[in-house]
Order: structure tokens, then C-alpha cells, then sequence
């Protein structure tokens, strides 16, 4: 059931921004408004920031999936004890103590290091599934899970709000490219010397831009001419509006 009502609202939520679908959509908002709700937030005592990661994420990233106990910033890292005997909890369970907020890249990177190290194939491929009970299946399924946990320490925009190496160890250095965020963006970053910096955003559909700032100065945003691009400011989150195939570069303003 929680699974169901995800998607019907994920098809909704897709239905309203692609605007297509109106009698269908009208017909999963139904069934949606009318289906049992499962999660009983109070119960669990979720604080408002949990409840609004519980309806803007898949069960399966929240935990609730694998019963009541959800992952709360400052829990050890039970799931990174020793031994690793297989790889199929890996990529699933990162992605749970991602989104809960609970994953210290200082502590917890230097673990999963050795379990890709000891679990990865000769040809890189770290299975994400297990072949205990699901032979040959377990060598193919999900193969490349792995890269979304991945993904999320340097770049996170589940929530329209796009956030730069936000799980990061804050002494290794990295970079990406054009990682794509929520609202059409590809934005490429590199870390190092304890800081984000060559941070610059395409948007593909011209939508309005939202970017958590990692630096302690104000945010700087000049489009592709050099030009200071308007800006405003909803707490740490500089807001700006872009143009169809835009290009823009953000730096702290000195």
C-alpha cells in the first residue's frame, strides 16, 4: 500500500507538471484521496522535517519498508558492522541513511570503501542483489544501484532543492559533471581543500532554480555572458530564474 500510494503520487505529481493526462490524473488523484493511509506519522514520532522527507521520498528510502525503525541523525552505523557477506543491502540501505539524514561521510565512507573493495567484480560491477537465494539472477539484478547512493553524497535535489557535496568527506577531494538535478538542471562541481568550488548549472527548461549555498558568504550567480543574475534568499537557499538552455556559474561573492 505504501508503495501504491508513491507512485499514484509520483503520476500526479508528473501529470501536473507535464500537463497531459487530465482524466487520468483526475482518476489516480481518486483513487489515491480514497486509499487507506498506512504510516501513522505521529505514532512514529516524526518532527515535521522527517514527515516532509516521508512524503517527498519512496518508502523503500525512508525504511519504512523494513518495519518501524527509521535511521535518526546520530545513530551508529549498525548496518556497516562487520561481516560483509554480501552486497545485496548495500546501495538500499546508504540510500536510507542518505535520506534520513543519518549517513557521516567521515565515519562511515572508510566501511564502505572495503565492502565495494571485497564485493566488486573483476569487470566493476558491484551486484546489488544477492545470490544466496536468487542464483544467477542476483548476479545481474540491479547491477548498477550502487551509483545512486553515489551520486547523492556530491549532488541531492529530492526535494527541488539542489544541495553540492552535501555528504562529502570534508578531506577527500571530487568533482562531477553535468549530474542532472530535479527541475531539468545539470550542474557539474568539484570539492577540494574543504570547500565546493567550478560550480555551474545548464537548465535544459528554463525552470526556476533553487541551490542550497555551501559557502559561508553570499552566492554569486552570473549567466553565461558574465552578467550578475537577480537573486533571492529563503533562508541558506539562493533562488534565481533561468532561461531555456541557459548556462550559469556560482561562486561565493568575494
Amino acid at each position: 500500500i505504501r508503495n501504491a500510494r508513491w507512485c499514484l503520487q509520483a503520476a500526479v505529481a508528473a501529470a501536473n507538471v507535464l500537463e497531459t493526462d487530465g482524466e487520468l490524473r483526475a482518476q489516480w488523484q481518486d483513487i489515491l484521496d480514497n486509499l487507506v493511509v498506512v504510516d501513522d506519522l505521529d505514532a512514529l514520532g516524526f518532527n515535521d522535517d522527517e514527515k516532509r522527507r516521508y512524503y517527498l521520498n519512496a518508502p523503500a528510502f525512508i525504511g519504512i519498508d523494513i518495519g518501524k525503525h527509521i535511521p535518526r541523525p546520530g545513530d551508529g552505523p549498525t548496518w556497516l558492522k562487520k561481516p560483509f557477506n554480501s552486497t545485496a543491502v548495500l546501495p538500499w540501505q546508504w540510500m536510507i541513511h542518505l535520506r534520513n539524514n543519518a549517513f557521516v561521510p567521515e565515519r562511515d565512507f572508510p566501511a564502505i570503501s572495503e565492502w565495494v573493495r571485497q564485493w566488486r567484480a573483476p569487470n566493476g560491477a558491484l551486484r546489488a542483489m544477492g545470490t544466496q537465494g536468487l542464483g544467477f539472477v542476483g548476479h545481474y539484478g540491479e547491477a548498477e544501484g550502487v551509483l545512486q547512493p553515489l551520486q547523492e553524497t556530491m549532488l541531492q535535489s529530492w526535494d527541488g532543492c539542489i544541495r553540492l557535496f552535501a555528504a562529502w568527506p570534508k578531506d577527500m577531494a571530487g568533482s562531477f559533471t553535468t549530474l542532472r538535478a530535479e527541475g531539468a538542471f545539470l550542474v557539474s562541481a568539484s570539492f577540494r581543500d574543504g570547500s565546493v568550488a567550478d560550480v555551474s548549472i545548464h537548465s535544459e527548461k528554463g525552470a526556476h532554480c533553487r541551490v542550497a549555498n555551501p559557502w559561508t558568504a553570499d552566492m554569486l550567480v552570473v549567466d553565461s555572458d558574465g552578467k550578475a543574475v537577480e537573486t533571492t534568499v529563503e533562508g541558506d537557499i539562493v533562488c534565481f530564474d533561468t532561461a531555456v538552455g541557459g548556462d550559469y556559474r556560482l561562486a561565493p561573492a568575494s
